[in-house]
């Protein structure tokens, strides 16, 4: 009998385990009185627990064990009455056994344990218990014994113009940051961070604390370059990064020379080891950590992390077709007061609508189209009920419905199909739609394309060849920036091409490092812009706030 068909048999075994210790529970909680209830789940839970440590799955061994700790501490009055603390155990017991249920089943199909899959249950019971959560590097073997770095060629000089240059880049990182905890441009952001992140190392040189940045940046190139998934441990790693930054910023004299917190710089290396990069700055630090190859990729833990807590097919077809109709509902609203001056609309209706979607969306993992529902949503919320909005309010809200929708297609093979005027005019706006990221993207490449020259003239120390079509791609971009209704960005632009017609191509200055990491921050905020434009017509101004920082240092 092969090992997945043996653990077959010992799956249906725990399997109804779980079950019974599910309807234990279950009874328990209809009447609390009955402690043999309770005390018998715990038991079961244990008998699971101590077949996982059997089979040496770490993982699930220790979810078991924090959740039989869960159920002996269980407030039970607290469960009883749903009070936000018995909620969040009762969410959590529950979840959990759901979770051991499928992770048998992944066991059953012949994959290897992974202890890493299990990290967000994990930490869901401990949170129940108000305990400190498990990091992702929980199972990652591999200690730091002492930090490596390349020697930087600029010493280290903490004056004014270095405090003012970490100042701006913690400005770019927060930035970016707040677009990824919104789940937006997720890998933009990640390039943005990653940009500024190797800027501070620069900063910190061959400071103990410039180890951490330089390890980080690694990894947020690693993640990036993949596209990665940002789970609730990688936010809260990056927030501990940023407030590495800000130590740095209100105590330069002590934290530069402090060593940085070893669990951190684990919880990189391990985003690296599981990159497995091949070139770059991630590869750099594999070689000189001689990081493990791991288990598992980022890839296959993504999949099979999908695997696991993803819905199953035919349920994911079910909320695909009831959001389908939710939007057609919304639509049939927009498109009625688009129409005429019917004192039937009804924006409470219409908010309400919004509201519903954006909450459905945000359950199967559609984040971005979530966030962009829902501030609409709160736009409407501030409409007078009867008020007729304007033709430009309704667009606004259309483009957000489309991209919802077009989010949600991707759920099922499934469509919505319309008909009549109603597609004719969804299929106008569509257009528009599309012209308008063909534009953005066209913008995208022009940047791109200049700091590559740009990048070329200061390899070449100065050769103003690299930079003969730069000003003509900018107007380019410019002219996009203008269309697009960017006319901040657009003068941002103007600012960048005078400085590189009067200063670089007039020889003015050479290839000095200063001015031109100066233009690559304007630049690089300008590409982060407009990848923002694609999911918000009216992104916030804190990307364009680190451009306009730069270019002020830029000669006049």
């Amino acid at each position: 009998m092969s090992s997945s068909a043996s653990f077959k048999v010992v799956k249906d075994e725990l399997e109804s385990t779980v079950q019974e210790a599910q309807t234990g529970l279950e009874n328990f909680i209809a009447d609390p009185g009955d402690v043999t209830l309770l005390q018998s789940a715990i038991d079961l839970v244990n008998q699971v627990r101590g077949t996982f440590v059997i089979i040496e799955d770490k993982g699930a061994a220790l979810l078991c064990e924090e959740l039989a700790r869960l159920l002996t501490e269980l407030p039970t009055q607290e469960v009883v009455d749903q009070t936000p603390r018995g909620k969040s155990v009762s969410d959590a017991i529950s979840s959990t056994l759901v979770i051991v249920s499928r992770y048998l089943e992944y066991l059953a199909m012949g994959n290897q344990g992974r202890p890493e899959l299990l990290i967000p249950t994990i930490n869901q019971v401990l949170k129940a218990r108000n305990l400190a959560q498990i990091r992702d590097s929980n199972f990652f073997h591999y200690k730091v014994t002492k930090l490596v770095k390349p020697k930087s060629p600029q010493p280290f000089n903490l004056n004014d113009a270095a405090m003012k240059k970490l100042r701006r880049y913690r400005h770019m990182y927060q930035a970016s940051f707040l677009f990824l905890l919104r789940g937006q441009r997720t890998r933009g952001a990640l390039k943005y961070m990653q940009r500024s992140v190797s800027q501070i190392d620069k900063i910190a040189a061959n400071t103990p604390i410039a180890s951490l940045f330089w390890i980080a940046s690694g990894a947020l190139e690693c993640l990036s370059n993949l596209n990665a998934s940002i789970g609730t441990n990688r936010k809260l790693l990056l927030a501990q990064l940023d407030r590495q930054v800000k130590f740095l910023i209100r105590d330069p004299k002590n934290a530069f020379s402090k060593q940085p917190p070893l669990a951190l710089v684990k919880d990189f290396l391990y985003i690296i080891s599981l990159c497995q990069p091949k070139v770059g700055i991630g590869a750099r630090i594999m070689k000189a950590y001689k990081l493990p190859t791991p288990t598992v990729s980022e890839s296959e833990l993504a999949e099979q992390t999908e695997l696991l807590f993803s819905p199953g097919t035919s349920v994911m077809n079910s909320v695909s077709d009831a959001l389908h109709e939710e939007i057609h509902a919304v639509k049939e609203m927009v498109d009625l007061a688009a129409r005429s001056a019917n004192s039937s609309f009804s924006a409470k209706a219409l908010h309400a609508a919004l509201v519903k979607i954006a909450d459905i969306l945000v359950m199967v993992g559609l984040t971005s189209p979530s966030n962009v529902l829902r501030s609409q949503a709160d736009i409407v919320g501030g409409w007078a009920d009867k008020a007729a909005p304007s033709t430009e309010q309704l667009l606004k809200i259309a483009d957000a419905v489309l991209y919802a929708e077009s989010a949600v297609s991707r759920l099922s093979k499934g469509g919505h199909q319309e008909s009549g005027s109603d597609h004719v005019s969804e299929a106008a706006r569509a257009q528009l739609a599309e012209a308008r990221i063909v534009l953005i993207d066209e913008a995208e490449s022009g940047i791109s394309l200049a700091k590559r020259a740009i990048t070329a003239f200061m390899d070449s120390e100065g050769d103003v060849m690299h930079l003969a079509n730069v000003s003509s791609t900018l107007n380019t971009v410019k002219g996009g920036l203008v269309f697009l209704g960017g006319d901040e960005a657009a003068s941002i632009v103007e600012r960048c091409i005078q400085f590189i017609d009067t200063q670089l191509v007039g020889k003015k200055i050479g290839a000095e490092a200063e001015p031109l990491e100066s233009l690559a921050d304007a630049l690089s905020s300008l590409e982060f812009y407009l990848e923002s434009l694609l999911g918000d017509q009216n992104p916030d101004d804190d990307v364009l706030k680190v451009a306009r920082e730069a270019i002020s240092h830029l000669a006049a």
